[in-house]
């Protein structure tokens, strides 16, 4: 007895969301995730304050603490500077060895991963050890006779600063200049000499400017677009005009493809609206199964998100199927679709992990525009407007990448070629994962004999 056309369908739909599952689960990793460059250990702005001293003075068998450390940089004009750092130690026994040994202070305070120079130490009765570094680099002349430090930048200082170290930090412009930009969250003074920090949470470059300069705030802006410009530039193409370029033109080529897998599910006589639930349910499942079993990573709640769309577009499908579609309504409620997928998602990340897992989904979250702009792009191109699903998915994967793409990071220890061949890898997984939401696009276009679109209506 052969099977009924109605089962035979729901098979074949069954096993294409099964398989449409699997692919997303497997490329959401090459697509959501950059390339991870091998970073140096972590050290604070201050590697000679607070808690690195004690863990020096571990290393060399002294048990101390330290109760409160400074550090004060004074810049000089030809960009060299003198830090002075001092950890005040509560432990009389330490105090009184530190004072009596000279070998053992410098031991302690020639902290590693630190490109300075050790000038001198000291310890006082009080407890104040003092240390002298000299750095030759801490600031580069620029242009209109302004200095520019990149010390406090993670791309152009030390690669793995974390944290500031010491209590307080105070940098002290040359004579004859002032502090014009300063890093994120610390202060300045009200006529520019020092500029003081607290806490250190994101870098930013900081810039002297001479004191008689009127216009020193585009002096220090050019400065600073004078390094991060051609990185910047080059990482646009790189990271964000190859992958939009190959992503469109497989849109652009979608076409045949598109109207063929309509034909096949005409033939079939599949129903949309249970390809929808059945691959959402599918994809609720596996996330959550994944999830439970540390499988995916914040990667499963992304799963969960667009599964939960999934179901929700399935069980409304028949309703909207009465409804007269235009390119305009499918963007509208693709991008309402969009803001669902990130709200279940963040609901998924509370729920698996008890709390929203910014560091992992901050950049991996607007690659969804990405995804759900491909929607639209698969309804146009049904209709045979290819150039308006070629400028939709365009504009999604330039919001999505611009958004998340390191554009003024430096080519470090994989170089230009690796970043490119990484681009083009993450493209092509992008493309992947948007077959599914081509698909729906283009079944949500209707007749795919029709080959007019009014985007006005």
């Amino acid at each position: 007895m052969e099977p009924s056309r109605s089962f035979v369908a729901a098979r074949q739909v069954t096993l294409w969301s099964l398989l449409a599952v699997v692919v997303l689960a497997g490329c959401l990793g090459v697509a959501f995730v950059g390339p991870a460059d091998a970073a140096p250990p972590p050290r604070p702005v201050c590697a000679g304050c607070g808690d690195a001293i004690e863990d020096r003075a571990t290393d060399h068998g002294l048990d101390l603490t330290v109760t409160n450390s400074t550090a004060t940089v004074t810049v000089s004009e030809n960009g060299s500077a003198v830090w002075v750092v001092t950890n005040t130690i509560r432990e009389q026994a330490a105090i009184d060895r530190l004072r009596q040994n000279g070998t053992l202070r410098s031991s302690i305070v020639d902290v590693r991963y630190w490109d300075v120079t050790l000038l001198s130490t000291s310890m006082t009765e009080e407890g104040v050890l003092t240390a002298r570094y000299r750095e030759p680099d801490f600031a580069a002349p620029a242009t209109g006779g302004t200095l520019r430090s990149g010390s406090f930048t993670h791309d152009y200082g030390y690669r793995n600063l974390e944290g500031l170290g010491a209590d307080r930090l105070v940098v002290v412009a040359p004579d004859g200049m002032r502090i014009e930009a300063t890093v994120p969250g610390a202060t300045r003074t009200d006529n520019g000499s020092r500029m003081v920090m607290a806490e250190y949470d994101r870098g930013g470059f900081v810039t002297f400017v001479p004191d008689d300069a009127p216009l020193g705030f585009l002096w220090s802006w050019a400065a600073i677009a004078a390094v991060l410009g051609p990185v910047v530039a080059v990482n646009t193409v790189v990271s964000v005009v190859v992958p939009t370029a190959l992503v469109t033109a497989l849109v652009a080529a979608s076409g045949r493809f598109l109207r063929t897998v309509q034909t096949m599910y005409e033939s079939l006589h599949a129903d949309v609206t249970q390809l929808l639930t059945l691959a959402g349910t599918t994809g609720v499942t596996v996330a959550i199964l994944g999830s439970s079993l540390g499988l995916f990573g914040v990667d499963g709640t992304l799963l969960l998100g667009v599964s939960v769309v999934a179901v929700v577009s399935g069980l409304a499908w028949a309703r909207l199927s009465t409804l007269q579609l235009t390119y305009r309504t499918t963007l509208a409620a693709s991008m309402c679709a969009l803001g669902a997928a990130v709200v279940a998602t963040l609901a998924g990340s509370i729920l698996f992990y008890g709390r929203v897992q910014w560091y992992g989904l901050g950049p991996r979250l607007p690659l969804l525009v990405a995804l759900f702009a491909l929607v639209p792009a698969g309804f146009a191109t049904v209709r045979g407007a290819r150039w308006t699903a070629i400028l939709t998915a365009g504009v999604g994967v330039i919001v999505a990448l611009v958004a998340t793409a390191p554009l003024t990071s430096q080519f470090w220890m994989f170089g230009l070629v690796a970043r490119l061949l990484f681009a083009i890898a993450g493209a092509v997984s992008l493309a992947v994962l948007g077959v599914p939401f081509l698909v729906v696009g283009a079944l949500a276009a209707g007749d795919a004999g029709e080959r007019a679109i009014d985007t006005h209506s």
